[in-house]
């Protein structure tokens, strides 16, 4: 499952690597790049990068807690600040294909509903 990376922002699969006594967490992206999470029993550096990224007021304690609803609308205000680089024609595409996603789950999640 692809899960988004607090270090560096790209997606990627999260995996163990035992070394001693000890687990560690990280993530593999597509390009063979590793990134550090921490140690399986505390997340302290995705706690900073997370912060650095997100902000305070996001209690993460374990990479499974992440609220995704709350992330996803810190990467649009994100996005949203730095709409003024003059590539619009890109940005107008990318966000068609976030909508587009986002249409695909919201349908998905209305029809679970409807079969409830």
């Amino acid at each position: 499952m692809q899960v988004y990376c607090p270090v560096c922002g790209e997606m990627g699969t999260l995996y163990e690597r035992k070394n001693r006594n000890r687990k560690y967490i990280y993530i593999n992206h597509q390009n063979h790049k590793h990134c550090y999470l921490g140690p399986a029993d505390g997340y302290k550096h995705v706690v900073e990068k997370y912060v650095q990224v997100f902000g305070t007021g996001y209690g993460l304690t374990n990479v499974k807690d992440v609220d995704l609803i709350t992330m996803m609308l810190r990467i649009l205000d994100v996005i949203e600040s730095r709409n003024h680089n003059g590539n619009s024609a890109k940005m107008r595409a990318d966000l068609k294909l976030v909508r587009d996603r986002i249409d695909k789950i919201l349908r998905s999640v209305e029809e679970e509903k409807t079969v409830e």
